[in-house]
């Protein structure tokens, strides 16, 4: 094994990455992949990484496993357009790793339309693997910022990093994950999992970005229908258009018209100024009605219209048009509540054209692990902890889990872990049982308490404040869910909130 130059590599990190390699076979080539990757940026300072694998020259416009730091996007497409593909090409050409001080200065690269197009300055790429199946490519912040020492490192890394690039490319069709077929071309990169339940569910939603009709996703809350929604909209012809997301659910109903369709000045007597609406500020693009089952039945009514027709009006304005498609999602059982009359079955039916149903996580036992670690890795990187991954128990425990609370849940709990954690390293199941335990309702103060000096009034008060805190917490703050667990309407929750002083997250 070739020695790691010893002034660029502590002991700590030398033994964590070989921790990672030793432990490569049973992980997700995604997952090893992102832990390099995470590793490599972290040790030359980058600020953009990219690292790569595929087969029979794929690698530099179609790669089958690839990972992205510092661009801001989740597109494959985005990311190679913001990267030098002459580069890429180059390092995998070479028999070492290249170093460029200023690549638009660098008569090696300079004549590449990608380096002149981005005015690439310090890059920094090698090859992978035994027959070239890979490639690491690094930007810096400005010139002159890799060294001969950095070129030495990754040279270093790249050989030892052979065999797991093999193994990797070896995989490069894997069996396990049905929803690559749907991906192609960057499209919902943004959704994390491989189960076959959401490999149905993005088959479906290719074909309705293709169309233009209204969309209703349903599924419980915490699944993901945001998510689900702005896929759909970054896969459609609308892509360039805005996606305007309206989780008016949080705002008392008498509000919600306003936000929804906007006001004139002088409409009511808090309107000082004309405020445009969600429906306006949407033109072009798409609006994402978020738990559209609890909108009152005189919204309901003005968003019938606006969907049959495009038309709608904003408070105290004349009548006009706005082009949106509409993506509406729910949480309640809405076609339960348009045969009971709860919900009209006549914007149910206009609504509901193209139909979703996103599983939950218990249905979905392939996604928890993927889920957990993108998480895992987005929470780390908040907190500036490096991300060490889960151990194989922890693997195991968290797909033992109900998840009631679904992502949401599973969020909290894998971002509380890594808050608590000591260290660096994997995640164990005990620091995620921890995690959940530290966030549940603890069964003495959930009961409530008295003491001597508290009238029963003052003790239920106090019972009720930390049930509707929990509540909310739960429901991350969306009123109408936390209404639902509770059992009471939301106008109560309202009145409570404010008679408690609770503050909502």
């Amino acid at each position: 094994m070739p020695r790691p130059p010893d002034a660029m590599l502590s002991v700590v990190m030398f033994e964590r990455l070989l921790g990672a390699l030793l432990a490569a076979s049973p992980l997700d080539p995604q997952i090893l992949l992102a832990q390099l990757l995470d590793f490599v940026v972290a040790e030359v300072g980058a600020v953009r990484g990219y690292l790569a694998v595929g087969r029979d020259g794929d690698v530099p416009d179609a790669p089958s496993w690839w990972v992205a730091r510092g661009f801001g996007t989740e597109a494959i497409d985005d990311i190679q357009a913001a990267l030098s593909t002459g580069v890429l090409r180059a390092a995998l050409q070479a028999d070492t790793a290249l170093l460029t001080s200023s690549a638009i200065a660098d008569p090696r690269f300079s004549g590449f339309h990608s380096v002149q197009e981005t005015q690439l300055e310090s890059v920094l790429a090698a090859p992978l693997g035994s027959t070239h199946q890979g490639v690491l490519y690094l930007q810096g912040a400005q010139a002159d910022e890799f060294t001969e020492e950095h070129r030495a490192f990754i040279a270093w890394l790249a050989a030892l990093l052979r065999g797991p690039t093999d193994r990797v490319a070896a995989s490069t069709v894997p069996p396990t994950d049905p929803t690559r077929a749907h991906r192609d071309g960057g499209r919902f990169a943004g959704i994390v999992g491989r189960s076959e339940a959401l490999a149905r569910v993005l088959s479906r939603a290719a074909r309705f970005a293709e169309a233009d009709a209204p969309v209703l996703i349903t599924g419980e809350t915490g699944t993901g229908k945001s998510a689900l929604a702005r896929a759909i909209h970054h896969a459609s012809r609308r892509t360039d258009g805005p996606f305007v997301e309206a989780g008016l659910l949080n705002l008392p109903a008498d509000l919600v018209d306003s936000e929804l369709f906007g006001y004139e000045r002088g409409a009511h007597s808090t309107a000082h100024e004309r405020t445009v609406g969600r429906v306006a500020r949407a033109a072009g693009g798409t609006l994402f009605l978020d738990e559209v089952g609890d909108l009152t039945p005189a919204t309901q009514g003005k968003l019938l219209r606006f969907v049959e027709s495009k038309m709608y009006a904003p408070l105290g304005g004349v009548e006009q048009q706005a082009d949106v498609r509409v993506i509406a999602a729910t949480n309640a059982r809405i076609d339960d509540a348009a045969r009971g009359g709860g919900f009209r079955a006549d914007l149910l039916h206009r609504l509901g054209v193209l139909r979703l149903h996103l599983p939950p996580l218990r249905e979905r036992l392939d996604d928890i692990v993927p889920i957990a670690e993108s998480l895992g890795a987005r929470h780390a990187a908040s907190a500036r902890r490096a991300w060490g991954g889960f151990a194989d128990d922890a693997a195991r425990w968290l797909v033992r889990q109900p998840w009631r609370g679904n992502i949401r849940e599973l969020s909290n709990v894998v971002q509380r872990a890594i808050v608590l954690a000591p260290g660096d390293g994997p995640l164990d199941a005990h620091a995620l049982e921890d995690a959940m335990l530290d966030g549940a309702p603890r069964e003495a103060e959930a009961s409530g308490s008295w003491s001597p000096g508290t009238t029963l009034d003052e003790a239920v008060d106090g019972c009720r404040r930390r049930v509707i805190e929990r509540a909310l917490s739960r429901a991350d703050g969306n009123m109408a869910e936390t209404a639902r667990m509770l059992g009471i309407s939301r106008q109560h929750l309202y009145d409570l909130v404010r008679e408690l002083g609770i503050r909502r997250p």
